[in-house]
Parts: C-alpha cells; sequence; structure tokens
C-alpha cells in the first residue's frame, strides 16, 4: 500500500487536500441537507449537477509500488594492523620537552599529567604495547603530522590545568593519525575535557580490536581545515556526554563495523557530509545532535535507528538529503527532529518484514518532528515494507498541537509527503 497525501499548512500541520475530478459519482445518495454547495470564486467556474440515476465512476489508479529493494552493507572495511614497536619504554620529561621529528618505536609511550610533548617536524609513534596520553602531544610546524600506531590500546585521560590534554597540530597540512591495534579511549580525571585537533589537515581514529569497544567522551575530534575526520571502529562505538566529532569544512565519517553506535549528547558535525553507519543498531539520544550541510546518512546495517531525547538530525543548507535507513526499525521520538534546512528532502526506511518499522512517535517527553523549512516544495518519504510497519501517531489531537506531546509534522507549504508499505 503507499498513500499520497499533499500538505498545505501556513502553520505547523494543516488539512489534507483530496483531488478529485470535475464530477462527483455515487452509487448511493449524497445527502445535503444543512449543507450549501458553492461553485466557488474561480475566475472559471465549474457546475455542479445532482443525478440520481449517474453511473458509478471508477476509483483513481493508484501508482505501482517498486521493490523496497535490501539495506545493503557497510560501506568499506578496516584494514589489518601492521605490527610495529619495540625497544623500551618512553615517558616524556615534565612539564616540556622538544624532539626533532621522525619515526620513533618504544615498547609504551606515556605523557605526564601536565606535560607537553612537542616534536619539530612529521613524527610516527610506532608501540608495541599501550599508549597513555595525560599530557599534550603537539606540533606546530607546516607539514608537521602526528602519527600514531599502537600495537594495544590509545588512552587519553583529560586534567585540569594550563594545556588542554591530548594531541594537536597548529602547522599547515599537519594530519592526525591514531590506529590502534587494541581500543581507543577517552576520558576525564575531574570535568575538564581533552582534544584530537588537526589546525589544517585530516583527523582519521581506527581501532582493529573486534572485542573492544570503542569509548570516547569529554573530547573534541576536529579537522578544522583542509580535511575529513574519519571515526572507525572494529567493535562497537560509544560517545558518552561531551564528545564531538567535526570537520569544519569537509566529510566526518563514523563507522562500526561489529557493533553499535551510541550518542549521547555527542555532537556530529560536518562541513559538508555526514556519515553514520553501524553493522549492528544505531542510538542517539539525550539531546545529541548530527549535522551536514551537504547530506546526512545515517544506517543501522543490522538493527533499529533511534533518535530520542531532544536529538536533533539537520541539513543546514546545501543541497542534499538527509537519509536514515535501518535493518530493523527506525523511530523518532521525545522532542526530536529530522530537519532540512537548505533544498534538500528526507527519506526514512525500514527493511525489516517483522520489526516495528519506520515509527514517528512522541512519548510524555514532547514533539517528534519531521521538518523542510523554510517553506518551499520538498519531499518527506517514509518506507517500510508492510502496512503495519508504517505509524504516524498522535496520543491526542490538540487545538494547538505545539503545546502537547504529540507528533507534528512540520511541512511547511505545498510539501509532499509519501508514506509507503511494501
Amino acid at each position: 500500500m503507499r498513500a499520497f497525501l499533499g500538505l498545505w499548512a501556513s502553520a505547523a500541520l494543516a488539512a489534507a487536500l483530496v483531488v478529485a475530478s470535475p464530477s462527483a459519482n455515487a452509487g448511493g445518495t449524497i445527502t445535503t441537507a444543512g449543507s450549501a454547495i458553492d461553485s466557488g470564486t474561480a475566475p472559471v467556474k465549474g457546475t455542479v449537477t445532482v443525478d440520481p440515476n449517474a453511473p458509478l465512476s471508477l476509483a483513481p489508479a493508484l501508482p505501482s509500488v517498486g521493490s523496497l529493494g535490501s539495506i545493503g552493507t557497510i560501506s568499506g572495511s578496516i584494514p589489518a594492523f601492521v605490527a610495529a614497536g619495540g625497544a623500551g619504554p618512553f615517558v616524556a620529561t615534565p612539564p616540556t620537552q622538544t624532539l626533532p621529528g621522525g619515526v620513533y618505536s618504544f615498547s609504551t609511550f606515556n605523557v605526564p599529567q601536565g606535560t607537553t610533548l612537542t616534536y619539530t617536524g612529521a613524527v610516527t609513534i610506532q608501540t608495541a604495547g599501550d599508549v597513555q596520553i595525560d599530557g599534550l602531544v603537539t606540533t606546530t610546524a607546516a607539514g608537521a603530522g602526528i602519527t600514531f600506531v599502537c600495537g594495544g590500546n590509545f588512552r587519553i585521560i583529560s586534567h585540569a590545568g594550563a594545556i588542554t590534554t591530548g594531541v594537536s597540530t597548529t602547522g599547515l597540512t599537519s594530519p592526525i593519525s591514531v590506529d590502534a591495534n587494541g581500543t581507543i579511549s577517552a576520558i576525564t580525571a575531574d570535568t575538564s575535557s581533552s582534544w584530537i585537533d588537526a589546525a589544517s589537515g585530516p583527523v582519521t581514529l581506527m581501532t582493529h580490536s573486534a572485542g573492544s569497544l570503542m569509548a570516547i567522551s569529554s573530547i573534541a575530534v576536529r579537522a578544522r581545515s583542509a580535511g575529513n575526520t574519519i571515526v572507525q571502529s572494529s567493535a562497537g562505538l560509544a560517545m558518552p556526554a561531551g564528545t564531538t566529532i567535526r570537520a569544519d569544512l569537509g566529510d566526518v565519517t563514523v563507522q562500526s563495523y561489529n557493533g553499535p553506535v551510541l550518542g549521547q549528547a555527542a555532537t556530529l558535525t560536518a562541513g559538508n557530509n555526514l556519515l553514520v553507519e553501524a553493522s549492528a543498531l544505531v542510538n542517539l539520544n539525550s539531546g545529541s545532535q548530527a549535522s551536514g550541510t551537504n547530506t546526512v546518512t545515517i544506517t543501522a546495517f543490522g538493527g533499529s535507528v533511534a533518535i530520542a531525547g531532544s536529538t536533533f538530525v539537520s541539513q543546514t543548507g546545501g543541497t542534499g538529503d538527509i537519509t536514515v535507513r535501518a535493518s530493523n526499525a527506525v523511530s523518532l521520538a521525545g522532542s526530536s527532529s529530522i530537519q532540512v534546512l537548505g533544498t534538500g528532502n528526507i527519506t526514512v526506511t525500514a527493511f525489516s518484514k517483522t520489526g516495528e518499522g519506520a515509527r514517528a512517535q512522541t512519548g510524555s517527553d514532547g514533539i517528534a518532528e519531521l521538518r523542510v523549512t523554510p517553506p518551499r516544495q520538498a519531499e518527506l518519504t517514509i518506507l517500510a515494507r508492510n502496512d503495519r510497519d508504517v505509524a504516524l501517531l498522535w496520543p491526542v489531537v490538540p487545538k494547538n498541537p505545539k503545546r502537547c506531546g504529540c507528533l507534528v509534522l512540520c511541512v511547511r507549504f505545498k510539501h509532499l509527503l509519501t508514506v509507503g508499505a511494501f
């Protein structure tokens, strides 16, 4: 079944407009008692004919519905880790230490709290074991990228103080890459935050352990210019409170190849395209934000996509679309919204034959919205496998929908909403 609704509204929601042929016929009786039949005020008026013997009209033909197809598989892959490292352990000298660029090989690598370790040129740090940074590793020269090849776990622990804990480059064309055979984690020892920040160049985080969740909190992972930000995990990815993944001018790619993507008050911001993919579920909640200037694509290849708890998914002014897909269900709830501010469209697709399907619903915590602004012609498409899988739920029908916990389709002017069941 596929239903096509033309929605005309100057506020949040208006009545549906049903377009018919110039004549209306019925096999029974059309009762007009207490009503007025008005031919309207159009320049060319039609006529109203009351004929009890008029023949029945055929129902309008509905367009055929093609196959929903399959969701496919997650793009790309995690390459095999290339073992490196050796020699003895390295511990940076507080409060500051400066070393030339080059390739360094250690068993373990540690930067103590409050310590700044500066390399004067491009540097590759290889370890057979763990890396722990409680201070700052940085470069300032042009072309001075920082690369970690970590045979164990890579860990950043932020501390309040005069420096920002983490890894940073400030020169032109100075990328940052962290490749860990184990996992990557970031936590805070107090209420401070850390960073992995490249002023010019891409930022890449990659883990190879399929059994260890990448968990990064209270950290900003950012490519400020001339680069993309890529975060890829062989296991799941958890982004608790205070996590920001950002590319000011480029793309942001977040992928989990053997687990979920979980965002709680996380911020994903792309200056161009945002891609979020998981082999399991994708859950963005508790005020998370996922935005891209051009396209926004969120896909759960092995589970559901849940957008809840005042979470905002938005295209912020480009020409691309927002696409949300799940092998199971897609749900939008709890004062959350999917919004296009540019000229793109919104497509939500649930591929499951047995799951809950595509659902925009509300609970006690507020309004859920699918929104296209400013007023223009656009398409909102919601697709699911079967009739019971498409649900647009209003707990109540209020006089003022903005003041109650109900679903609002903010389709402002001449918008097409397509709801399909396959």
